[in-house]
């Protein structure tokens, strides 16, 4: 798997640390990362939308950090897939799945020919089963939900330490574990309803999550 949706490398969040030291001091190494008009306040931003800087991709820096933030992301198997998918999954906008990712389809490259921008579509025993599965359970649950998701949400618990972060929608809790270590977190839920590994269990009133795995629980 090479691909998670569209990743967009051509831009960060106003609220990165890189825009934040580059618009902080002029002399940052990010300074060059940016496209600053009129220093610190005007810089060219993706669709104009100051939220969404653009970065200089001719910097072999940028380079290496775009790509190394997808394979943080996409690692060396599917976990961190599903976990995303998760998140995705359970906030207030539609969800949108980019063809062929539910089965593990790659590409060739990020651009060129309409051909080379996605491969053929896996068949049978070429697609990941298991990927597929959970996709579809996924699916379900969103047809089931749509309007909690778009409920007020209670943060739970956020932990950037252990990459542990869970929040509330109605009467259901999500809890993402994005660390390479197994977590477990007070849960006072009746059922576990939905989770990105088999490995997730809810015994008592304790969740818990192998690494970079997530859940979702539900309360009476």
């Amino acid at each position: 798997m090479r691909v998670v949706l569209d990743f967009v490398a051509n831009h960060l969040s106003r609220q990165h640390p890189a825009f934040v030291a580059a618009q902080a001091d002029p002399a940052s190494p990010t300074r060059a990362w940016f496209f600053f008009r009129d220093y610190p306040q005007t810089y060219e931003a993706f669709y104009d939308v100051p939220d969404q800087p653009v970065v200089n991709t001719d910097l072999p820096a940028v380079r290496e950090y775009l790509i190394g933030a997808a394979q943080y992301w996409l690692g060396d198997d599917t976990r961190r897939l599903k976990l995303a998918a998760l998140c995705q999954f359970t906030l207030p906008q539609p969800p949108i799945l980019y063809y062929g990712t539910e089965v593990g389809l790659s590409q060739r490259q990020a651009v060129g020919r309409l051909e080379e921008a996605r491969l053929p579509m896996l068949w049978n025993e070429q697609q990941d089963r298991s990927l597929l599965d959970f996709y579809r359970r996924l699916i379900q649950l969103r047809r089931r939900t749509t309007d909690v998701w778009s409920e007020p949400r209670t943060m739970v618990r956020v932990d950037d330490e252990h990459g542990l972060y869970a929040y509330r929608c109605g009467a259901y809790l999500v809890v993402l574990n994005n660390h390479d270590q197994a977590t477990a977190l007070a849960c006072p839920a009746a059922e576990l309803i939905l989770s990105t590994d088999a490995g997730a269990t809810l015994v008592g009133e304790q969740l818990g999550l192998p690494p970079f795995a997530g859940a979702i629980c539900r309360f009476d």
